[in-house]
């Protein structure tokens, strides 16, 4: 996932498509989306978030980082 931190476009490297949800610190999910490979965060607050991405049985989370 980059560019991190980003200003609102980010490229998620995937094999297959995925899914991907967006949470605040809290916990709040502020974003879900199907992707291929870019995903646009422009309308978040800047601030920090996690990205989990589910492709098939493969998952991840990463911290996000919106400026």
């Amino acid at each position: 996932m980059f560019p991190n931190p980003s200003l609102g476009e980010v490229t998620i490297k995937v094999n297959q498509p995925a899914h991907v949800k967006v949470s605040d610190l809290m916990g709040n999910v502020v974003f879900t989306s199907r992707v291929t490979e870019k995903t646009i965060v422009s309308h978040l607050r800047p601030g920090t978030y996690v990205v989990n991405v589910t492709a098939g049985r493969s998952k991840f989370a990463k911290k996000l980082v919106i400026r």
